[in-house]
């Protein structure tokens, strides 16, 4: 299904090191200020920001990565890519680490901020995409795609 695109999508390239998290969060929120959404959800499009480029860390540090933004009416879809190979979603820990584990608090996080996320493979240029949909209204929003 196809959805209107509400706003340009913009993509940033960045190479993943501690300093490009605050970088993509601001240049994200640069756009995403321009397209009417609430407070609420701009904290929500700059956390999940964080904690998909953060992600980038372990897996990319020192290599390319992009940001996409993209407003589509019910939804903003953020999506990271990075060279690293993908993982599977089942292997991801959803639950919260404990309280003063160092890690583990993003991909939760995500789980609980999105209608949905997910991981797909990267078919041009190996690697993988995670992907997020922020519902702007309500809970729940109508751009699905096919992972």
């Amino acid at each position: 299904m196809s959805e209107m695109t509400l706003a340009p999508a913009r993509t940033i390239c960045l190479i993943s090191q501690p300093h490009a998290v605050k970088r993509a969060r601001d240049e994200v929120m640069a756009s995403a200020r321009g397209w009417g959404l609430s407070e609420e959800k701009l904290q929500h499009l700059q956390l999940l920001t964080s904690e998909l480029v953060t992600n980038t860390l372990p897996h990319a540090e020192g290599q390319a990565i992009e940001v996409r933004t993209e407003h589509r009416g019910e939804c903003v879809v953020l999506d990271v890519w990075d060279p690293a190979p993908p993982i599977s979603k089942a292997n991801a820990t959803l639950t919260m680490p404990e309280a003063m584990a160092e890690s583990g608090r993003g991909l939760p996080l995500v789980e609980t901020f999105s209608s949905q996320w997910y991981e797909r493979p990267s078919a041009d240029r190996g690697g993988k995409h995670l992907i997020a949909h922020i519902p702007l209204v309500g809970v729940t929003c109508g751009c699905v795609e096919e992972q």
